[in-house]
């Protein structure tokens, strides 16, 4: 979805030092590094690796937080409405694959012209 449907990397990776840091302090935010296809839990990984003791579940709240930000914020692939409404208009059906959590899915859905026709989520 990230960088499909909506152009989310290019915010985040402007962003996420400085999250990084606050969540984390420099140091560890330094040794993260970027963080560019990398899943949320494999960041706290590193983060913990690298002299973090933020509580997961914490990092995961403010981690939703962020990405709420995000996907509002983002803008929408240019294209992505006109290959959907050409796809559905010649009998095909949509889906869409990711490993971005269900919740942040939900976000960019809601800001599709075509979000209801999307059929399956996995």
């Amino acid at each position: 979805m990230d960088g499909v449907l909506v152009d989310s990397e290019r915010v985040s990776l402007a962003e996420d030092h400085d999250f990084f840091a606050e969540l984390f302090g420099k140091d560890v935010a330094d040794k993260i590094g970027d963080a560019m296809g990398i899943g949320i839990d494999e960041v706290y990984q590193k983060a913990v690796a690298a002299g973090a003791s933020m509580d997961k579940a914490l990092y995961l709240q403010k981690s939703d937080e962020r990405c709420a930000s995000i996907y509002a914020r983002a803008g929408l692939i240019e294209g992505s409405d006109r290959l959907a409404a050409y796809l559905t208009s010649h009998g095909y059906k949509l889906g869409l694959v990711s490993a971005t959590p269900r919740k942040w899915i939900d976000h960019v859905l809601a800001r599709l012209k075509f979000g209801e026709k999307i059929e399956a989520v996995v």
